[in-house]
């Protein structure tokens, strides 16, 4: 793999052992089992950094956008995938009898709608409370200490 680096103009080429790693890493494993793959003689409490450092030095050396689409998990996976779930199915058991027929899984559609959203920037997430008139309202709160009884009890 060769690419062009940002930071220098110049074309960098990715190690074999580089390349074993985003191999794994796409696979599914963790940033410490990857290089573990790489270097299995490393020991485990410090696969997890270097792990972390090679994934950072593979970062400078190519755009990751790039890398992702590569890998096959770029902008084009992630729509196939929300499509995937917003028509998601699932199976309904009554009584422990499996019922026949597509019931929709709306927990699972409803997620995928939200990461949507947000991906399209159309999801607020700050909440604007108006008055009648379209004025801001203003919320006060006030703390106030429970009455104490002659005996020492508080009431309520």
């Amino acid at each position: 793999m060769k690419t062009e680096s940002v930071k220098n103009g110049k074309e960098k080429e990715l190690t074999p052992r580089e390349v074993l790693f985003l191999k794994a890493y796409f696979s599914g494993m963790s940033e410490t089992d990857s290089f573990l793959h790489v270097r299995p003689e490393t020991p485990r409490l410090s696969a997890g950094a270097q792990g972390c450092k090679m994934l950072k030095a593979i970062k400078a050396k190519m755009n990751w956008g790039e890398l992702m689409d590569a890998a096959g998990l770029g902008d084009a996976r992630l729509l196939q995938e929300l499509t995937r779930h917003l028509k998601m199915k699932k199976v309904t058991f009554w009584q422990g009898q499996e019922i026949e027929g597509d019931f929709e899984d709306a927990t699972v559609q409803l997620k995928a709608t939200e990461i949507l959203a947000d991906l399209l920037g159309k999801r607020k997430h700050a909440l604007e409370l108006l008055g009648p008139g379209g004025e801001p309202l203003s919320i006060k709160y006030e703390i106030v200490k429970p009455e104490e009884e002659e005996d020492g009890k508080e009431t309520s």
